[in-house]
């Protein structure tokens, strides 16, 4: 019937067994969901298991073997559209697969030792996975996992997303020996704040995936988990009223201050702030921010972390990415840290690369500019020797105007001084900084611009 009965239990151990093509199974009917299979065995021959949900709904049940690896499957012939399947404590194994519409949860420690695949599924681990080997891979295929945390002392081999996939990682430092994203992937925080990707062989970014942190910084005015009118900063909560600052300035009514800038433009590693809410519509988020470090980067795709649209818009967030022997910008690449609309400030993107790492991707596929509607220009940097001084500091108000209706973006002192290889102020900005400062290479500051330092040395 349409409430069909769940599938049952079949729990099997021998030595060898002598399948030819047998099917077993422990199949939900109607809506029912599927049952548990358990085989544990020494051979390499296995027959068909199936514990699918019922084709009306049913969950997906598991599937669970052992002998000469050890692997938990969940999903089954038939395409699952229930709830998750939540799964405990496991035995260490060597692999966790999600296959064929099935969706499964855990809330406890998962201890892996080759291989968690999701295919046309989804997976949500709200604890740590714990590699209990060097090699392990993790990937998505046309679905969706979550991932709370790693844990063990084994680095992760390699972390890949494909199709239209999207993989979600929690704030903090995640360390892989690759990370590759294809097809239509998304990679995404789990939450908001800080994503650090230490990568000790390479990332790959393709033509049509992204990195995506748009709004994933600080909560705009009543949004999820700000109960407040005001948008949330790192110092806590930012001006009533008041577009999210970052790189430049949120903008403001006449009657209320401008939240102030914040975080270093040569190393930026925080979130955009998030905007005000009049009561009635939500504050933007800010843009969330982005630590990445490898040795090789292709970058064909996007990475963004550009603030969200709000009553007052939220600030862009951080892009830094450290490469330290081969980087490769596609002529379509794309990095932005943008404030989100109705006044969110930009944010901040740094490219730091290490001697004789050439060429430097083109200022022009930078973009931390402000939004329509007030705020100011966030800062994009670009220096090629990472343990040196100096560097190109960029402020670009973008195509939007001409004459600035915005406040100045102010600078966070460096320590005192500033130097710097060569500096651009574009199409409008406005910067301040309040240390001595020293350019050693070419000034640009456009008409309508304009650079204030207390001390200048220019060649």
């Amino acid at each position: 019937g349409l409430l069909g009965g769940a599938g049952g239990t079949i729990r099997l151990s021998a030595t060898t067994f002598g399948f030819t093509g047998g099917l077993i199974a422990a199949r939900g009917a109607g809506g029912g969901g599927g049952g548990r299979i358990a085989l544990s065995t020494a051979s390499v021959v296995s027959p068909t298991l199936d514990a699918s949900g019922g084709p009306f709904g049913g969950g997906a049940g598991t599937i669970w073997t052992t002998g000469p690896r050890s692997v938990l499957t969940i999903g089954g012939a038939v395409p699952s559209l229930a709830p998750p399947t939540p799964f405990g404590l496991m035995p260490p194994m060597h692999g966790l697969l999600v296959l064929n519409g099935a969706s499964a949860t855990s809330g406890a420690l998962v201890r892996v030792s080759e291989t968690v695949a999701v295919s046309q599924a989804t997976l949500a681990l709200t604890a740590s996975l714990q590699l209990d080997s060097a090699g392990a891979t993790v990937s998505v295929t046309d679905g969706d996992l979550s991932l709370s945390s790693l844990s063990g002392l084994a680095t992760l081999n390699q972390l890949l997303a494909g199709g239209a996939s999207t993989l979600r990682l929690a704030p903090g430092t995640w360390a892989a020996n690759q990370l590759s994203l294809a097809g239509q992937s998304r990679l995404k925080l789990l939450g908001k704040g800080t994503l650090t990707l230490d990568l000790m062989q390479s990332a790959a970014i393709g033509a049509d995936a992204a990195i995506d942190l748009d709004g994933a910084g600080f909560s705009g005015g009543l949004t999820s988990g700000n109960l407040s009118l005001a948008g949330e900063s790192p110092a806590g909560f930012t001006v009533a009223g008041a577009a999210g600052s970052h790189g430049g300035p949120g903008s403001a009514p006449a009657a209320y201050a401008v939240p102030p800038e914040y975080d270093w433009f040569s190393a930026p590693a925080e979130a955009g702030a998030g905007g005000a809410s009049d009561g009635t519509t939500a504050g933007g988020s800010g843009g969330g921010a982005l630590v990445l470090t490898t040795p090789e980067l292709t970058l064909s795709g996007t990475i963004t972390a550009d603030g969200a649209p709000g009553f007052r818009g939220g600030a862009g967030g951080a892009v830094r990415l450290t490469v330290q022997s081969t980087l490769s910008f596609g002529l379509l690449a794309r990095v932005q840290a943008r404030g989100g609309a109705h006044g969110g400030g930009g944010g901040r993107i740094a490219v730091l690369l290490a001697a004789g790492v050439a060429p430097s991707p083109a200022v022009s596929q930078l973009d931390a500019s402000r939004t329509l509607n007030g705020g100011g220009p966030g800062t994009v940097f670009l220096r090629d020797d990472t343990t040196g001084a100096g560097g190109l500091l960029v402020v670009d108000d973008g195509a939007l105007s001409t004459t600035a209706l915005f406040p100045a973006t102010n600078l966070p002192s460096e320590g005192g001084t500033l130097s710097l290889d060569s500096l651009r102020v574009l199409r409008g900005a406005h910067l301040v900084t309040p240390d001595v400062t020293t350019i050693t290479g070419a000034t640009q500051v456009d008409p309508g611009s304009t650079f204030i330092a207390p001390n200048l040395s220019l060649p």
